[in-house]
């Protein structure tokens, strides 16, 4: 379990890298419906507040690397010395005062943050103050109905969003400006579990079904006829005792006498 945490929070850490998807880049996708730039944010979205995420970056981020590949190579000091999920952010996270430094800076576009993780800010303004922050044009955008599809609309940058400069190695990215849906399949199927077409049995027919019934018919008449026999069996076993046993006086005597008390 220690070993899992550790992974995820390193991964975790250094996701900011990743961040900050367009909607121009979101609409070349193939697999996505095609969606229709309707100009900047009405005014009613302009006086809503939107609160993004911040990631920032790790303090360290090379010897967290080295840490990692350290704790699963063999023989190394480091070797399964796995690290709880505040060890790694004590040892690796930003420190407090960049963090500080980081509020401070954001307050002077108007916007309120709040920790929320070890690497994560909550960011919290008005769309106008954000566009300034983040040097970005939010945009409406409108994807029309297709199929058994309703349409909708979300609201995303026009271009990459950038981290002001004055917190820029300390803050890493945004998520959030762009408020796309993202959809999911309902079902997956697991390609280990797909049906081997050599395995399925085929479609019973009419013969096949009768030849079952004959054989369980069978089997059933020859359990019948057994049963008496067993009981015999059983009978005689509890009442005698077992020839060849030495409790008849001879491993060769045919026949045996009850045993005495019996």
């Amino acid at each position: 379990m220690r070993r899992i945490t550790t992974v995820l929070c390193f991964l975790i850490f250094l996701a900011g890298a990743l961040v900050g998807t367009s909607a121009g880049q979101q609409t070349g996708k193939a697999s996505a419906p095609v969606a229709m730039d309707r100009g900047p944010l009405a005014p009613r979205e302009r006086h809503t507040p939107i609160s993004v995420t911040m990631t920032l970056s790790l303090s360290k981020s090379d010897e967290a690397e080295k840490l990692l590949q350290a704790i699963y190579t063999p023989g190394a000091p480091e070797y399964h010395q796995f690290l709880t999920a505040e060890q790694f952010a004590a040892r690796f996270g930003p420190s407090d005062a960049d963090v500080a430094g980081v509020i401070v800076a954001l307050a002077k576009y108007r916007l309120s943050a709040q920790r929320t993780t070890a690497t994560t800010l909550k960011v919290t303004g008005m769309p106008a103050d954000l566009e300034r922050a983040f040097s970005v044009s939010l945009h409406s955008y409108e994807v029309a109905a297709r199929d058994n599809q309703p349409g909708y609309r979300f609201r995303a940058p026009t271009s990459h969003p950038s981290i002001p400069g004055e917190i820029s190695k300390t803050a890493k990215g945004v998520i959030g400006l762009d408020n796309r849906p993202v959809a999911h399949p309902l079902h997956k199927t697991n390609p280990l579990y797909k049906t081997n077409p050599s395995t399925v049995r085929p479609a019973s027919t009419g013969a096949s079904r009768s030849r079952r019934r004959d054989r369980a018919a069978s089997c059933a008449v020859r359990s019948r006829s057994t049963r008496p026999r067993r009981r015999a069996s059983r009978a005689r076993t509890g009442a005698f005792a077992r020839c060849g046993a030495g409790s008849c006086g001879s491993a060769r005597t045919s026949t045996c006498r009850p045993r005495a008390g019996s």
